[in-house]
């Protein structure tokens, strides 16, 4: 399930509160090209369809493999009885097997916003040609329109959905969630893994675990470490891979912090994932300038604040001002020297860093539980669900 832990993690609490769910969802290595595989995972019915796809592949790639996977996954669901119908975007191609698949079920359709599509596309210049551009937007309209009712993982992103016209009290905000059981924010073995992993025991461990794309924009963090390269009080480690690991790392090496003040793991499992957690007192969440990612929900985030980290990020929006009025962390600049003078007065304050850490994980059980939050989705599901039924009784009444 290709970077889908929201989709498997609430499916699989949906499944303990007593639903049938199945999902739709890609592998690369399914089969045979076309071939179709049928799994149980977790009590979850999954079709894993053979449509390759990641983060490495070039933009014409993936749009080829989002509308592959469009035809594919609606043929799928349409064999499926269901009392209803759940797509999770990016990308928007998603919302067209889930309309069409709904109105041949005549079921209702909740549509899944995690990314503000066509706008950040565009904003990255993904998307340059104008024909294209207005393809992309009547495809947006096209999902809200035909949407019972939409989840949005921000404020931010429900302002965006509502500037074309969809009604708010039909959105409901759900953000990403923290996994609390997967963490633990004493870090009994933070020694013992540093010396696993050769990293210094003393020092403040500032750590990046997700994907290195364009957006991630996780260049800027070498940069920051090279104007660190001679301080021995900090420490950063980057966990994950994608299509600007390479570029990233050779800006690492340029500027000889690799192996000296960084170190860089790119292919590790969800385990060790938590385990680089437990090395670290920061974790830091990078995006480029773009003012269309400000209201992002990226899974790292949720899981800093689960581990315990005293949280960094370089941009503004709902988690900067969450940070800011909590203590759980704090916003850098975009501008790499006013950044180095930000981070220095933490860094001169390591109370102040790990206190941090422990409103982390306060404001991740409160807030974020991801039991709690499956409660909401099932709730809202459960009432589209009743309000769809009402509809079609009433019309049989009026024939």
């Amino acid at each position: 399930m290709p970077g889908s832990t929201r989709s498997y993690e609430m499916a699989k609490r949906l499944v303990k509160m007593g639903h049938e769910v199945t999902i739709i969802t890609s592998q690369t290595n399914a089969g045979k090209e076309g071939a179709t595989i049928k799994t149980n995972e977790d009590g979850i019915c999954v079709y894993w369809l053979a449509v390759p796809y990641s983060n490495s592949m070039s933009y014409n790639r993936r749009i080829m493999a989002f509308i592959k996977f469009a035809y594919e996954s609606y043929k799928t669901a349409i064999t499926i009885p269901a009392d209803l119908i759940f797509a999770s975007s990016t990308p928007l191609t998603i919302a067209l097997p889930g309309v069409y698949a709904a109105r041949k079920l005549k079921v209702p359709f909740v549509f899944e916003v995690r990314d503000l599509w066509p706008d950040l596309p565009i904003a990255v210049g993904a998307i340059r040609n104008g024909v294209l551009k207005k393809l992309a937007y009547r495809l947006e309209k096209f999902a809200y329109v035909n949407s019972d009712a939409i989840v949005a993982l921000s404020d931010g992103m429900k302002k965006g959905i509502m500037s074309t016209g969809y009604p708010g009290n039909k959105i409901s905000v759900i953000p990403n969630a923290s996994d609390l059981e997967r963490f633990d924010p004493l870090k009994p073995r933070k020694r013992q893994l540093r010396e696993q992993y050769g990293i210094p025991k003393d020092a403040i461990v500032i750590l990046y675990a997700g994907t290195f794309g364009v957006i991630n924009g996780v260049e800027y963090l070498m940069k920051l470490a090279a104007e660190f390269i001679n301080d021995k009080r900090i420490f950063f480690l980057t966990v994950g891979g994608g299509q600007q690991f390479e570029f990233v790392k050779n800006v690492a090496v340029t500027n000889g912090t690799l192996g000296r003040n960084v170190l860089m793991f790119e292919k590790v499992s969800k385990i060790e994932v938590s385990a680089f957690f437990e090395c670290a007192e920061m974790a830091i969440s990078t995006v480029i300038p773009l003012p269309e990612l400000e209201a992002n929900c990226a899974n790292k985030f949720f899981d800093a604040l689960a581990a315990g980290c005293c949280m960094v990020i370089n941009h503004k929006g709902w988690q900067a001002e969450l940070l800011e009025s909590s203590g759980a962390g704090f916003s850098l600049s975009f501008d790499i020297t006013t950044a180095k003078k930000e981070l220095q007065e933490w860094l001169n304050e390591p109370r102040k860093i790990f206190q941090a850490g422990k409103i982390a994980r306060d404001i991740a059980e409160k807030m974020f539980d991801r039991n709690i939050l499956a409660q909401q989705l099932e709730a809202e599901l459960i009432k589209v669900y009743e309000q769809k039924k009402d509809k079609l009784n009433q019309h049989h009444i009026h024939l």
